[in-house]
């Protein structure tokens, strides 16, 4: 090969700096099994392997990681437990969960506590990278597929009646339920044992709290937020 005495231009470095990851698992053996997968990876590097609560919190408060992978079950406990600390301490981590099982409940549970991955530990290897590839670009990962448009339901409708709960009182909710069966004050003041008068004046102040100016405008912003079921009786 011929020397033309030009120094080769060097190769950009891999930035694992971005990907270091802190696992967490009671069983020592499938831990070490998950660092090695994570560590075969280009963009990801683990900075601690653990195998109890204590550790977990100590290396999350040293190394600040980008990623927590841990075991559902911590010590016989519910990781969940953790979140709020891990998070208290390193507040960037997201956070991936494995589970040995997984029903409908913890899928739930998982999203409720705005667990970032979710994946069974008899998934086939390569999702793990996979998972914490589509976690990096900001995405989420749930396993189960069948929950996955039930729990996004539940969840918009939860957050919907949060919102809902924030704004108006149990009162004037009711008071929109009926508003948008279709019922008109009078019936409405049957229902729910009040006059007129007082309907009207519930309607008069949840217009202004919503922002409307009738009825219509009201059932178009309440179907929209999901502060009532598509199709109430």
């Amino acid at each position: 090969m011929k020397d033309d005495g030009q120094v080769p231009a060097p190769q950009p470095a891999i930035n694992r700096l971005a990907g270091t990851t802190v696992v967490a698992d009671t069983q020592p053996l499938f831990a070490e099994g998950v660092r090695a997968m994570i560590d075969g990876a280009d963009d990801f590097a683990v900075v601690s392997c653990v195998s109890t609560i204590a550790d977990l919190h100590e290396s999350v408060e040293r190394a600040k990681p980008a990623f927590a992978v841990l075991d559902m079950k911590l010590e016989g406990g519910s990781s969940f437990e953790q979140l709020s600390r891990i998070r208290s301490a390193s507040p960037q981590t997201k956070i991936i969960l494995l589970a040995a099982e997984l029903d409908a409940a913890a899928a739930i549970d998982a999203v409720r506590h705005d667990v970032h991955g979710l994946l069974l530990k008899t998934m086939p290897t390569d999702l793990l990278i996979a998972c914490l590839r589509k976690v990096a670009a900001g995405g989420r990962w749930v396993e189960m597929r069948s929950l996955g448009s039930a729990i996004e339901r539940m969840l918009a409708t939860d957050q919907a009646q949060q919102s809902a709960k924030a704004l108006l009182s149990d009162r004037e909710l009711e008071m929109v339920r009926f508003v948008c069966r279709g019922l008109r004050n009078k019936e409405i003041a049957t229902r729910a044992h009040v006059s007129e008068g007082t309907v009207k004046t519930h309607l008069h102040n949840i217009y202004q709290k919503v922002g409307v100016s009738s009825r219509l405008a009201l059932m178009r912003v309440a179907q929209e937020r999901g502060w009532v079921a598509e199709h109430a009786d």
